[in-house]
């Protein structure tokens, strides 16, 4: 609870990894089954939210394939928070189930809700902590960092994420976008729970898919607050992204 209002959290895992099994990682494994330091990504992500105390209540949305799995690894780990439903199929749909959830547990229009991807096991505790905060003052938050890379916009293409330039068939430049003021938007991001939930059901009514929940929220002309986010906040996408994790609990936190 935060200053008398309920908080609950949603984590995202309705999805199949498909690209973390294209870039090398098991086939037929989703992503966040794999594990890092012998404990699943899932259960990590899971644990940032059931160890937050501003978190009373948590929904784990999942593709209907894995609940049994997920329920094993929730009984392993003590993840007593949680309750799961099935995800749809696409990650709006999910998020929408999550928040459908959230008010059939007793959540009203000026709750909190936390959105958090189940790929990101290292985000720091700060970052759900902050966001909460800002979300009850300005209805919605996000946490993010500073691009620091140069920004190139491409013409002519609209490619997958699985695209892969090579000489042969490289996207032309378009543009360098200024990259001051810009920011990579990461999870958490946090919102009244009736702010979340309008958005989605507008997003769903004109058929409008956004990139992630805050741009939905932005489209109905909500103000959405940045507050910081951290380096070590990687998702999870690539098998690369696995031993990237291991390294920095090996070497920062000596795990």
């Amino acid at each position: 609870m935060y200053l008398g209002k309920y908080v609950y959290a949603i984590i995202v895992a309705g999805g199949r990894g498909e690209r973390f099994a294209s870039d090398g990682g098991a086939v037929g494994q989703p992503k966040l089954f794999h594990k890092i330091n012998a404990m699943p990504v899932l259960s990590m992500s899971a644990k940032l939210v059931q160890d937050n105390p501003l978190v009373d209540a948590a929904v784990m949305v999942i593709n209907e394939e894995y609940v049994d799995l997920w329920a094993d690894i929730a009984k392993t780990y003590q993840l007593s928070k949680f309750i799961t439903v099935a995800g749809g199929d696409t990650r709006q749909k999910s998020v929408l189930a999550g928040v459908l959830a959230c008010r059939d547990c007793g959540g009203d229009d000026g709750s909190i809700v936390i959105v958090h991807d189940g790929a990101r096991p290292l985000t720091p505790q700060h970052c759900f902590d902050e966001a909460v905060a800002a979300a009850y003052i300005y209805g919605g938050a996000i946490a993010a960092i500073p691009v620091t890379d140069t920004l190139k916009a491409c013409k002519g293409v609209n490619t997958p994420s699985t695209f892969q330039p090579t000489a042969t068939n490289s996207p032309s430049i378009h543009q360098t976008i200024p990259r001051a003021n810009v920011y990579s938007a990461q999870t958490p991001q946090a919102f009244h729970l009736s702010i979340l939930h309008d958005a989605l059901i507008a997003a769903e009514n004109d058929g409008y898919t956004g990139t992630d929940d805050s741009e939905l929220v932005e489209r109905l002309g909500h103000d959405v607050r940045i507050v910081d986010g951290s380096p070590i906040n990687i998702k999870i996408t690539r098998p690369v992204d696995i031993i990237t994790a291991e390294t920095y609990l090996k070497h920062v936190q000596g795990r």
